[in-house]
């Protein structure tokens, strides 16, 4: 939304200026086939993207909602070859191993036509258990796996693009997914980008010696032809850059003699190539006879005519990315560029700073975000005036490469996980402990176990403040697990576990009672929540050879929000695949202070009647409410709404209003709430009354304090201001 706050009158030569503005959003939706999606929340992946380009985004929208994994859609030519089909596999595992999401689909499936496949990404977006947020092309618009472009109309530069596959809501020329093209035409130099991928994501080189490239940044601006601008534009990101990385060194030119230093700094390795110039590159394009870089891979960003019109043969943005072979590889990682011979100046240099600036200045990691969010900034920046022209840059500009290939800014930090080398076999929880070069845990830590004899990820769990990631494995797995643990500015780290074919004894589930029986307490839900006392039921499965018996159990948690008043329990004899609970529950009082989802630890000792001991972990997951205001209407009295934000139903609520401020007295301090469902508003059944001292200055601030009990007789307090 854009607002100017004067309009100018020619006929009468008088400007008026609007001193208030109101402006009245409707968030109601047509029913009809082209009306937008409903906003009900947004993808953690876009959340840097928005920073960028909204003001004071954290101060209005805040994600209370657990890490979740970014989504990919793949689209690629269809193609029989063996390598091929084996590398394809390949990539998406190793997608799937950092922790994305990832769906597949082939143009047999897709379609040939651009508009066809723009139609099945649109009904994978529709679907939010499918809707991507990265879109990558694998295959040139021609040869062995072609996949299809749209062309920007216009009458000169019909420049090639593919921007428009991510228009999936709303009737905007704003992209609403991230999209970059790996393109090869071959088998060959699908294997050499494929890589050179691995080489820089995966297999990066953690020696700063080794690695101190990736603190070097390689900037031409040539104005020559296209002004002074090239050179501020350069310039600007240095500066930037400096900021995120006061580490890195700058090899520029502004002068003269590009290609050579351009050669050159590329063969001594740069993490960032940026240029800004004129058509040509200045006498420069990218060459195996000149450039043997080797493993030192740059993103790189070559914002000028022609550097990017990949479909009417191979662009320089290709050459660049496709340099190199699958062991010896040179050039660049990824490569955007500009389509046809009709950009401006203006526009490459917004374009050109709007990428560094998200990635150096919002901490976005891939170029995908960085791009998306650059054409956002260009259309903020110009589109008012010149929409015709922003519109045709935005479609213009073009990423060769991943666009969800990690960004280094600087060298890699190193990340280590902790996990068993080897399992019992039907073991069903495993924790994988992540930490960072000096032993401090990392939290949000993607972690996965995939099994190769399925290509399948078979659990995934994020890491919490203590850094573990708690892994819910199938009771079945009987295959060997790769884990990998991943988080941006960190090498992903990877181990195999392996599953020992002797079997244990082993847990398989619990069983809540909270409805009286058995010493417990609770509202008889099967689920815990605070303040009650379970009687809690551990199921054990033995699978080994041997039948085991005089088991005896002991629980022990070391949260201090949990306390254990029966701590032991005994188990009938197992045979070999046999599962049973104790002999007696288990009994545990939980604290009304515990916070809402947690996952409570607790250890099962059992020593069997050889003295064998088996250690046993396993999680409760305790729930809490949580309300929050969501609103208040002010007319003779103060209506206060409240919003049940957990996953537990609260009823029998009260809430008792206050406030320090001596301007305010409060004659009606109490209401009541009705029951609130998950997820649901409500206002008191009777409103709040307050008054309002005349003296109290304008634009005064004032804070109440809203205390709220339920019917177990849990407290939430809340606090908001009201001018």
């Amino acid at each position: 939304m854009q607002i100017c706050p004067f309009s100018w009158d020619p006929t009468r030569a008088t400007l008026t200026h609007y001193a208030n503005i109101r402006v009245t959003i409707d968030l109601s939706y047509p029913d009809s086939d082209g009306a937008p999606i409903p906003y009900t929340s947004y993808s953690p992946v876009f959340q840097k993207l928005y920073e960028a380009n909204i003001n004071n985004f954290g101060d209005y929208r805040h994600l209370n909602n657990s890490p979740q994994s970014a989504r990919i859609l793949i689209i690629h030519g269809a193609n029989n070859e063996a390598t091929f089909i084996s590398r394809m596999s390949e990539f998406v595992a190793w997608k799937r191993q950092k922790g994305f999401d990832v769906n597949v689909a082939s143009t047999q499936v897709a379609g040939t036509s651009s508009f066809s496949i723009k139609n099945y990404i649109q009904s994978q977006y529709d679907n939010p258990a499918t809707r991507p947020d990265f879109i990558i092309i694998v295959g040139d618009v021609t040869g062995n796996f072609a996949v299809p472009t749209f062309y920007m109309p216009e009458d000169e530069y019909p420049g090639d693009s593919d921007y428009p596959y991510t228009f999936l809501s709303g009737n905007d020329m704003l992209g609403d997914a991230f999209i970059g093209r790996i393109s090869a035409e071959n088998s060959a130099q699908l294997v050499t980008l494929f890589n050179k991928i691995y080489s820089y994501e995966k297999n990066v080189n953690l020696n700063p010696t080794i690695s101190s490239w990736m603190n070097r940044m390689l900037i031409i601006g040539d104005p020559t032809y296209s002004g002074q601008s090239c050179v501020y534009t350069g310039q600007f990101v240095r500066e930037t850059s400096t900021q995120a990385n006061p580490d890195y060194e700058f090899v520029e030119n502004y002068t003269g003699e590009y290609a050579n230093t351009i050669n050159s700094g590329i063969n001594q390795g740069v993490g960032f190539f940026v240029y800004r110039g004129f058509y040509g590159v200045s006498g420069w394009s990218p060459s195996s006879s000149s450039l043997f870089n080797g493993f030192k891979l740059p993103h790189s960003v070559i914002l000028t005519c022609e550097t990017g019109s990949f479909a009417g043969g191979t662009s320089l943005t290709e050459a660049f990315t496709r340099l190199g072979t699958g062991a010896t590889p040179a050039g660049a990682v990824t490569s955007i560029g500009m389509s046809t011979g009709g950009t401006h100046t203006a526009f490459n240099n917004a374009l050109t700073s709007g990428i560094m600036t998200g990635i150096m200045c919002f901490g976005m990691r891939t170029m995908g975000e960085a791009l998306l969010s650059s054409k956002l900034y260009l259309h903020r920046t110009y589109a008012a005036d010149q929409l015709v022209h922003t519109n045709k840059m935005m479609h213009w500009c073009n990423l060769i490469g991943d666009p969800s290939l990690e960004v280094w800014v600087g060298l890699a930090k190193q990340m280590d996980l902790d996990v068993l080398t080897e399992i019992p076999h039907g073991t069903s929880v495993l924790e994988v402990s992540v930490h960072n070069s000096s032993q401090e845990p990392l939290e949000a830590v993607c972690v996965t176990a995939y099994s190769n004899a399925t290509e399948t990820v078979v659990a995934k769990a994020f890491s919490g403040a203590n850094g573990v990631a708690v892994l819910v494995l199938p009771p079945d797995q009987s295959t060997d697990l790769l884990i990998t643990a991943s988080k941006h500015d960190f090498k992903p780290s990877q181990q195999i576990v392996e599953i020992a074919d002797t079997g244990s004894l082993v847990y398989v589930s619990h069983l809540v009672i909270d409805d009286g029986n058995s010493g417990s307490s609770g509202n008889a839900d099967g689920i815990a929540h605070a303040s009650e006392t379970l009687a809690l039921q551990v199921g054990l499965r033995n699978t080994s050879t041997s039948v085991l018996s005089g088991l005896n159990g002991v629980l022990s948690t070391d949260n201090p929000l949990v306390q254990i008043s029966i701590p032991s329990s005994t188990y009938p004899t197992l045979g070999v695949g046999l599962t049973s609970y104790g002999t007696q529950p288990f009994l545990i009082v939980i604290d009304p202070a515990t916070p809402p989802m947690e996952d409570i630890r607790f250890s099962l000792a059992v020593t069997d009647a050889m003295s064998n001991t088996y250690s046993i972990v396993f999680y409760l997951r305790v729930f809490n409410a949580v309300l929050s205001v969501t609103s208040f209407t002010v007319n003779d009295n103060l209506q206060v709404g409240l919003r049940n934000t957990s996953a537990n139903v609260l009823s029998g609520l009260n809430g008792v209003l206050s406030t320090d401020n001596p301007l305010v007295q409060i004659s009606i301090p109490s209401s009541t709430y009705p029951t609130l469902g998950v997820g649901l508003t409500s206002y008191g059944t009777q409103p709040f009354l307050i008054a309002i001292d005349p003296a109290t200055p304008p634009m005064e601030d004032i804070r109440f304090s809203l205390a709220v009990t339920d019917a177990m007789s849990n407290t939430y307090s809340m606090f908001y201001s009201e001018r």
